[in-house]
């Protein structure tokens, strides 16, 4: 005989496993900022002072993409040979 599953714990165990899905992405999207924050610091590769008037802003909505990345100096790294 096959044991009946009960119905209540399968949808209390999706629901529980959705928010535990969101917080995890949560989690991993602000390791990987937080990550390529302090890369950009320890490679010297960002403008400290345009960072920081884009992070002081009150009104987000006027920070656009162009803006961030304009942030990231243009640096030559070399090539992978290191030239």
């Amino acid at each position: 005989m096959v044991p009946e599953i009960p119905g209540v714990g399968i949808i209390l165990l999706v629901s529980v496993d959705w928010f535990i899905g969101i917080a995890r992405a949560f989690g991993n999207i602000t390791g990987n900022c937080v990550a390529a924050c302090v890369i950009a610091k320890l490679e010297k590769d960002q403008n400290e002072q345009q960072v920081h008037e884009i992070l002081s802003s009150s009104n987000i909505k006027s920070v656009s993409f162009a803006s961030l990345t304009s942030a990231l100096k243009n640096v030559s790294h070399g090539s992978a040979e290191g030239e």
